[in-house]
């Protein structure tokens, strides 16, 4: 017969109305059997007591309804939004609060770059927060002439990107007639496209796949860090493909 655990804790929080509180929870074969007193608990057979959270204030897990785990694939890339957030390692990244300040970023992570054809990508960029600026392909020379530099907005429906990559997509033309490529003074498209038609194009030089929303396996693994940093056990993904490939990584991993 499988082994019963019984964890103490200073307090559980339940969740529950007719029981909101508790001291003691059982566990067998990872599933919770019950939640009370010590005795209340003893009565399912034999226990083994845990003290490992006796001091801790344990609850039931977060569930994410809405979530997309391509964040996970995301952390990869450089983190340009404007709010301080830890990656799945923990580290906490600080937002970047002006142009200047990704410009920077993404030039120290291409800095360490060893490869001469890698591309630069960042993500996560946040203009509403900095009076709704364009960040211009201009603005992304800065970082490299050689190298595709793009960022994904934290919309997911906006991309800037340098001249470079602009030139490897065969989008560095004038004669461009549509809302969602802005032309500058010369004709030519200023580095900034707005909707999943344009950006596809230019995606996969920039390290943005069209199968991103998917995540891949290592994505997968760092989006579950977050979910353990931050005490979510349930998740629904809202933009998986859900295709033969991605449900055998899922289920996998």
């Amino acid at each position: 017969m499988s082994e019963t655990i019984v964890y103490s804790a200073k307090k559980i929080i339940t969740m529950n109305p007719s029981r909101p509180e508790a001291t003691h929870v059982a566990v067998r074969d990872g599933r919770i059997l019950g939640a009370g007193s010590l005795s209340e608990l003893q009565t399912w057979g034999e226990v083994r007591l845990d003290e490992s959270f006796a001091d801790k204030v344990l609850m039931p897990g977060f569930v994410e309804g809405h979530a997309h785990v391509m964040e996970g694939s995301l952390w990869s890339k450089v983190y340009c939004g404007w709010f301080d957030r830890a990656d799945p390692d923990g580290k906490l990244w600080s937002g970047v609060k002006s142009v200047d300040a990704v410009v920077e970023r993404l030039q120290a992570a291409e800095a360490a770059l060893t490869d001469p054809a890698a591309a630069v990508s960042g993500w996560q960029l946040d203009p509403i927060y900095m009076d709704n600026i364009t960040v211009t392909r201009a603005d992304l020379d800065r970082v490299s002439t050689t190298r595709p530099v793009g960022v994904l907005h934290a919309s997911g429906h906006i991309m800037n990107v340098n001249t470079k990559a602009l030139e490897l997509a065969g989008m560095l033309k004038t004669g461009h007639n549509h809302p969602g490529i802005p032309l500058g003074a010369d004709g030519l498209p200023t580095g900034e496209l707005k909707g999943p038609e344009v950006m596809t194009p230019v995606g996969p030089f920039v390290g943005f796949e069209r199968n991103l929303l998917d995540a891949d396996e290592a994505g997968l693994r760092n989006f579950a860090k977050l979910c353990v940093r931050t005490g979510t056990t349930t998740i629904t993904d809202l933009a998986s493909r859900m295709d033969e490939d991605t449900v055998e990584m899922m289920l996998r991993v």
